[in-house]
């Protein structure tokens, strides 16, 4: 089975996207979703969602040091709701070769997870 971080965007003291929607609220139940379904699926599965940093900065350095206290790690996924207007998902990974923004042909880790959300 793999090993998956998994966080929800921004916290209540750093906020991201609001107006239609709140995303700390939103993206926090679309994260306990994935948490479930792919614990239910027999997963490791660690919440590394911070509700503690106060700056941008200091949230993002909290999710990345609780990313990287877990080993052996398949996937970090990161929940956000943009407010930019676009429709459907954005899926972004990096790999040896850099910042991607399309997974490349025949990866399959988001498959495990959209369709049960």
């Amino acid at each position: 089975m793999a090993k998956y971080n998994v966080h929800g965007g921004h916290n209540k003291k750093v906020p991201g996207a609001s107006g239609y929607l709140d995303e700390v609220t939103e993206d926090r139940k679309v994260k306990d979703a994935v948490i479930k379904y792919l614990r239910a699926a027999g997963h490791t599965v660690y919440d590394c969602t911070d509700d503690a940093g106060t700056t941008q900065s200091k949230n993002l350095a909290n999710i990345v040091a609780k990313c990287n206290a877990h080993s052996g790690i398949t996937l970090d996924i990161s929940i956000h709701l943009n407010a930019g207007g676009g429709t459907g998902c954005e899926v972004y990974y990096t790999s040896s070769k850099g910042f991607q923004s399309t997974l490349p042909r025949g990866e399959r880790q988001p498959s495990l997870i959209l369709p049960e959300i």
